[in-house]
C-alpha cells in the first residue's frame, strides 16, 4: 500500500514524516529530498517533501538556498508554501 514500507508483509509501517512511499510494492520508504520534508506521516509521493524554511524550489525538490527573509502569516511552521 502506498505510504507504508517494510520488506515483509507483517513488518510494514507507515511512513514517517520527511519519507514517502509511492508504490505498492514491499519496499522502505524513501526519504525526502535534501532540504526537505513532508507535512505528515504516510506520504504517498515525492511531491509531498517541500522546502525546509530557508530554502526554495518545487514540490520534490531540489530545494536550493535563498535569503533571508519575512515569512507570511498562516505560513506553516519551517514549510516554504510557493
Amino acid at each position: 500500500m502506498s505510504g507504508y514500507g517494510g520488506l515483509l508483509m507483517t513488518n510494514c509501517s507507515a511512513c514517517t514524516v520527511g519519507t514517502y512511499q509511492s508504490t505498492q510494492a514491499l519496499v522502505l520508504c524513501s526519504a525526502c529530498p535534501g532540504n526537505s520534508t513532508t507535512t505528515s506521516s504516510m506520504s504517498t509521493a515525492i511531491t509531498q517533501c517541500l522546502c525546509i524554511a530557508g530554502f526554495s524550489g518545487p514540490p520534490g525538490g531540489p530545494c536550493t538556498g535563498t535569503e533571508s527573509r519575512r515569512w507570511p502569516r498562516g505560513a506553516a511552521a519551517g514549510l516554504l508554501t510557493s
